[in-house]
């Protein structure tokens, strides 16, 4: 996925700040000429994620199965429907909606296809609301340093740089900007690894399964407006590996279970996650060519905190059938 080139669609000249609201564009607006920025204040600010939105929840919390068109981005240039053709091939046993856009053409198959799976699989009323109160009891979250970022509401500036920080270790995004208000992460070399809590009775036995579903989000975009001093609301973007997702998923599972350790009982999730993907793993979309990525929109607010103290990643979680 090209950032640079996808950031031409849907946008006005990139010299002039763009209207913008982190729902309801098809792309982040773009970054701006220089001759329109004022310089970047040597500040850095850094903000915990204290909510996450994963699809079935709008932004004032409203519970909406459809929440999930307005996360996200247009990643592949198309606006499709369950009748597009001129998309790449979906796994056996898909079904056609498993490759509709949601607003604007916005990309968000784990909304449209991998929420309502976690909702059924671990007997969920909300995901979103479920991995928004493991943050809030203490859980694993994600923690965004930005340099660069001032307290003006519609500031417009490049030359600002991002660190993204989870149990994973840390992400760096030096070509971030801002226009008109609105935060564009830039490019990353290393994809964005975004623990979201999972939990609920998964197996016949009602055993509960509260666990962390690793989420590697390739060619990551984030992007947010501050609509106070202390918070900023926005949307994390890219694209899920859909082998890396089935690996995590499976992880889960084993840890849960390890009974399922090399037995073939986790074959039908692997099945239905594979199900949901609609795009490559490199964000494009092209006919004959197997569908290998799921498009992934995810909303978030954040809370501004001290600077966070160094520290070494936090250990992985260990996959129980290996020894």
């Amino acid at each position: 996925m090209k950032l640079v080139s996808l950031l031409s669609l849907c946008l006005v000249a990139c010299a002039q700040p763009v209207a913008f609201s982190s729902n309801s564009s098809c792309q982040p607006p773009a970054a701006p000429a220089a001759s329109a920025c004022s310089p970047a204040p040597d500040v850095s600010e850094t903000f915990a994620v204290d909510r996450l939105l994963l699809g079935d929840t709008t932004r004032d919390g409203t519970p909406a199965e459809d929440a999930w068109r307005t996360y996200g981005y247009d990643l592949d240039g198309k606006l499709t429907d369950r009748h597009s053709k001129d998309v790449c091939t979906r796994a056996p046993g898909a079904a056609p909606d498993a490759q509709i856009d949601g607003a604007s053409g916005i990309d968000n198959a784990w909304g449209n296809s991998v929420v309502p799976f976690i909702e059924a699989l671990f007997d969920q009323a909300s995901p979103s609301r479920f991995a928004t109160d493991a943050i809030v009891r203490g859980g694993p979250t994600l923690e965004l340093t930005v340099h660069g970022l001032s307290a003006e509401r519609a500031q417009t500036a490049i030359g600002l740089r991002a660190e993204a920080l989870s149990g994973a270790g840390s992400v760096a995004f030096n070509e971030a900007y801002v226009n008109g208000g609105v935060f564009v992460s830039g490019g990353s070399e290393a994809p964005l690894v975004l623990d979201v809590a999972v939990g609920g009775a998964l197996f016949s036995d009602g055993s509960p399964a509260r666990e962390v579903l690793e989420l590697v989000v390739h060619d990551a975009i984030i992007t947010f407006e501050r609509p106070s001093s202390d918070a900023i609301e926005g949307t994390i973007a890219g694209v899920l590996d859909v082998e890396e997702l089935v690996a995590a998923a499976g992880m889960v599972a084993r840890r849960v279970a390890p009974s399922l350790c090399g037995d073939d009982g986790f074959d039908v999730v692997a099945a239905r996650l594979r199900q949901a993907a609609d795009i490559l793993v490199d964000g494009e979309n092209q006919a004959g060519v197997p569908c290998s990525g799921i498009s992934l929109g995810i909303g978030f607010s954040a809370r501004r905190i001290a600077s966070p103290t160094p520290i070494a990643p936090a250990p992985r979680p260990r996959d129980p059938c290996v020894r």
